[in-house]
């Protein structure tokens, strides 16, 4: 899911009070959006990149470092919670569900993925190497989107908020906050999407 456009610039006047800077949101969907210093806004999606930080993709990526065999003992938790997510009494049977699709239509398998992804940011914090993996590449992804859209701005200090419940899970953000080069300035999102519209509104 490609967030709204205008969702997401009443998102950066609010998270940003209506200045120029970077906002990633990442939760049902994700995108990054830039404003620069002259008021011109540019999406990673511009560039036909895609940080792949929406929560069904956590999911979709675990599954597929599972049914790739990438497991190790760390992972049990996690495996087990998929499994019951997924009614599997076990892996091979999980592994039939997925050559059928796990007989779901993509609407609702994509719901279905997104509905586990708390579990996988979960389970960061009790050490499963797989799930730190994925919650590790979110972050480069939500990065690099934030470094190609910071391409469109001249200034040599440009703020950066995160925005929904994956940029927002502690460790994914704990995460990003490390990777930011010195250039970028982290603000916490305290603002309410209301005043958002208000400020874009006088704009």
């Amino acid at each position: 899911k490609i967030i709204n456009l205008n969702d997401a610039k009443i998102a950066h006047a609010a998270a940003l009070k209506g200045k120029p800077g970077i906002i990633c949101i990442a939760g049902t969907g994700s995108i990054v959006l830039g404003k620069n210093e002259n008021n011109d806004y540019y999406r990673n999606y511009d560039f036909f990149q895609n940080a792949n930080a929406a929560a069904r993709m956590l999911t979709y990526d675990l599954v597929h470092h599972i049914l790739a065999g990438h497991q190790d003992e760390s992972d049990k938790p996690i495996i087990s919670l998929l499994l019951q997510h997924f009614d599997c009494a076990d892996l091979p049977s999980f592994y039939q569900l997925a050559t059928h699709g796990y007989h779901l239509d993509s609407q609702t398998r994509d719901q279905h993925f997104g509905d586990f992804a708390k579990y996988i940011t979960q389970e960061t914090k009790n050490g499963s190497h797989l799930c730190m993996n994925v919650c590790n590449q979110v972050a480069k992804n939500i990065l690099t989107g934030i470094e190609i859209v910071s391409s469109t701005f001249t200034s040599k200090t440009i703020p950066v908020a995160l925005i929904g419940s994956v940029a927002n899970d502690d460790y994914i953000k704990n995460k990003i906050i490390e990777l930011l080069p010195s250039q970028f300035i982290f603000q916490e999102n305290k603002n309410d999407p209301e005043q958002g519209a208000i400020i874009l509104g006088l704009e």
